[in-house]
């Protein structure tokens, strides 16, 4: 009973998470950085990893209902989500985030977890100005060298 409420309440809050995320991108002062008139999203999940029960194929559904909620655009313009595992794997995180940015027009990456691939991730967006939302990393950047 109480894993079928956490389950409820993780699903509940990567969805407020989405929502959130569109309405940034709908309001917020990124509204001249959507690329190509599509507004992408991007979730680096951990699908098959020791975080899979927290942001795997729940946040898939959990995303693709928010944009159907929205009406699947956002100030006029299509929504399209990529979704791709990550593996646990920093590099292949920071590798993931830096080829949806530069060659897919990747508006904004949601719900990356873990530690690791959250950091690598947060320099790839920081580098580029896009926006990054981090569902659950397991820790914080307090002891990085340039506090990022």
């Amino acid at each position: 009973m109480l894993s079928r409420t956490f389950d409820w309440l993780a699903t509940t809050l990567r969805l407020l998470g989405l929502t959130a995320a569109l309405w940034v991108v709908a309001c917020g002062p990124t509204c001249a950085q959507v690329s190509d008139d599509i507004v992408r999203l991007g979730l680096l999940l951990d699908m098959s990893g020791p975080y899979s029960n927290q942001t795997g194929e729940g946040s898939v559904v959990a995303a693709r209902m928010a944009i159907e909620d929205f009406g699947e655009t956002v100030l006029g313009k299509p929504v399209d989500l990529l979704v791709a595992d990550h593996l646990n794997k920093s590099d292949l995180a920071s590798s993931l985030a830096r080829e949806w940015i530069d060659t897919r027009h990747l508006d904004a990456i949601l719900d990356v977890n873990g530690t690791a691939p959250s950091l690598a991730v947060q320099d790839i967006v920081r580098s580029r100005n896009r926006i990054a939302i981090f569902a659950s990393p397991a820790g914080n950047s307090d002891r990085r060298p340039n506090g990022s």
